[in-house]
């Protein structure tokens, strides 16, 4: 009797530690799903959209009076995570290094947005178009624009304004000497992209300037340097000014027009215009891909 008592005393025993066991195996999955979440909710909500005043205090980028942020009262390049929207105004970056995942440059109604770059660093780092500029400017005269664009995305991106007036469309692209770099991770993704295609009136062509930047492409895929998209009853215009840029070797095209849209879709037009004195050149064995060039 003694030896059976021992024998149902050990054996209820490991069915404690059984259930103690599995109890601690279900807290531990709970606890991982309950920390992604906060983590997840944490990125969310320190994703921070920071739009430039209508009437700013001065034209500094870190001064915090000249930006309306979605939330807190700190400056663009605070985290990571943080959008910038310009649609009026100058700011300028003239110092220091700042990190941020996505900017546009546009205009309204009655306003144009100019970001000036004299000196220090804007990294942007972003699988959503990370810049786009959509009638306003950038003009990075002295400074480093660095441009990561993850997934599958475009570098810098040129999209219909919000307003075609010619009075706030107008010198709308990307300007000066200062150092660009861009890198494109997507496999048929471009360093830059025209898709403005339904940008018929007024006829202001944005304009992107190559003075030697460095560009990064996957090499082996249907990606370019330049491409000009249209769709079916759109009609998109570019024009590539400065001295020019060099593609290392590799297999992608310099350039590709047409993209999304055909030679007998219904109204497609696209129209890219290489200004005198600017040379595009590709030390790789593919140069253009089977679009012509108006």
């Amino acid at each position: 009797m003694l030896q059976i008592n021992s024998h149902h005393f050990n054996t209820n025993n490991m069915k404690q530690q059984t259930r103690l066991l599995c109890l601690k195996r279900n807290l531990g999955k709970h606890f991982a799903m309950l920390l992604t979440l906060m983590l997840v909710a944490a990125f969310s909500y320190g994703q921070i959209t920071y739009t430039w005043k209508t009437s700013p205090v001065d034209n500094s980028w870190t001064n915090a009076s000249n930006w309306t942020p979605s939330s807190g009262s700190s400056t663009p390049g605070t985290a990571a995570s943080d959008i910038v929207v310009i649609t009026s105004g100058t700011p300028t970056i003239s110092s220091g290094t700042f990190t941020i995942a996505k900017i546009t440059v546009g205009n309204t109604a009655s306003t144009q947005g100019t970001l000036n770059i004299t000196g220090g660093t804007l990294n942007v780092s972003g699988s959503a178009s990370p810049v786009t500029i959509s009638g306003g400017v950038i003009n990075n005269s002295a400074g480093t624009l660095s441009i990561t664009a993850s997934g599958t995305t475009n570098g810098i991106t040129f999209g219909n304004p919000t307003s075609a007036t010619a009075a706030n469309t107008a010198g709308t692209g990307y300007f000066g000497a200062g150092a660009l770099s861009i890198s494109v991770a997507g496999a048929s993704n471009y360093a830059v992209n025209f898709s403005n295609t339904s940008w018929t009136s007024p006829t202001v062509v944005p304009t992107m300037t190559f003075n030697n930047p460095t560009i990064s492409l996957p090499s082996g895929s249907s990606g370019a340097l330049i491409n000009v998209a249209a769709t079916s009853g759109g009609t998109t215009n570019g024009q590539i000014s400065g001295s020019g840029v060099t593609l290392a070797a590799g297999s992608y095209y310099l350039i590709n027009q047409l993209g999304a849209g055909s030679a007998s879709a219904t109204g497609v037009g696209t129209n890219l215009t290489i200004n005198s004195g600017c040379t595009l050149s590709c030390t790789g064995s593919t140069t253009t891909a089977s679009y012509g060039i108006n």
